[in-house]
């Protein structure tokens, strides 16, 4: 439909979509008044995600807690500050303490209040007040949609924190995305749990029993392969000859180069070590001129759709498929 002056249009707001806004814009207000209230960091920048809100805290500023010398006393945002952080913030919006905006025509009239954030605009400046304006939980200039009071974010949930050139950044949810994510990670738990017949609480030490169980699994198997190759590697010195192919099943393409490196020395010509699950050959030499197996994939298992490379005592070629990798040894075998 083509608009012209003077029509009247109706329009009707997303409220779920603006009360989301609504919630995850005043957390972060929340949040970033707790940071700077508790340790001095000050809100870089601030981001709402489809995953989560971030802001970046930086302790640099000017007006951070300091050391007697003068250094900041807080480099970086530790997992127990943003805690602490999330408690303070939590307990405002639990006060429901009221949110007002103010609207001030210049400089001078807005920097009456007790900003937390230096004005960046001359006129027409709203300012957004949490709590009691002589002592807010903040007030800063901002533009965006608010609740009228604290106690409708509902919740705040910090995920993690990460460096971020020089400064900490936190990721956090509000409201009802904070809800949704928390039921997520419950029920994930809750499902380890079950798995495991294990309540919540003894989840932490079910886990570290499963780390030992599994550390000493991966012992028992590295002592067991380790024996299976040097089984192998004397098996092949016993049966060595040119053009050897030789499949395994049970061992990997690491394992086959240990072999491969035992080998070497022994090798009279290029033998073919294949790892029949990855469809991957390792070739072995004992590099002498006209049996470099690094040349061998260039030249011959490429032409079979090969990809690898190597040196000239030990090479890979991964095949696209089988029936690849077959024709790549019968050419292999039959080679002058």
């Amino acid at each position: 439909m083509l608009l012209t002056p003077g029509d009247t249009v109706e329009m009707e707001i997303d409220w779920d979509n603006r009360f989301d806004n609504m919630q995850r814009h005043a957390g972060e207000h929340i949040l970033s008044g707790a940071v700077y209230r508790l340790f001095g960091g000050a809100n870089r920048g601030f981001h709402m995600g489809e995953d989560a809100i971030t802001i970046d805290i930086d302790f640099r500023c000017e007006d951070s807690v300091r050391n007697p010398d003068g250094s900041p006393r807080y480099e970086r945002l530790t997992w127990e500050m943003a805690m602490a952080a999330e408690q303070e913030a939590n307990r405002v919006i639990m006060s429901d303490a009221p949110i007002r905006t103010d609207y001030f025509s210049t400089r001078e009239e807005a920097e009456k209040m007790p900003l937390r954030k230096k004005l960046r605009i001359d006129r027409d400046i709203s300012v957004v007040t949490i709590g009691d304006p002589d002592n807010p939980a903040d007030c800063c200039a901002c533009c965006g949609t608010h609740p009228s009071s604290a106690g409708q974010i509902g919740i705040l949930k910090i995920y993690r924190i990460e460096p971020n050139k020089g400064m900490s950044r936190i990721f956090f949810e509000c409201g009802g995305r904070a809800l949704r994510h928390y039921r997520d990670q419950f029920n994930t738990l809750y499902d380890i749990g079950t798995a495991l017949s294990s309540g919540i609480g003894e989840l932490p030490a079910k886990f570290a029993a499963y780390e030992e169980k599994n550390r000493e699994t991966l012992e028992t198997l590295h002592r067991l392969k380790r024996r299976l190759t040097e089984a192998e590697t004397e098996e092949l010195r016993r049966v060595m000859k040119p053009r050897l192919v030789r499949h395994y099943t049970d061992l990997t393409v690491d394992d086959l180069f240990q072999i491969a490196k035992r080998i070497s020395p022994d090798c009279p010509d290029r033998i073919a070590l294949v790892a029949d699950p990855a469809c991957t050959v390792v070739l072995v030499s004992d590099g002498r001129p006209g049996t470099e197996c690094g040349a061998c994939v260039k030249e011959l298992a490429s032409g079979f759709g090969a990809r690898g490379g190597g040196k000239k005592e030990s090479a890979r070629a991964i095949f696209p498929d089988r029936a690849s990798l077959d024709r790549f040894l019968n050419a292999f075998t039959s080679e002058e």
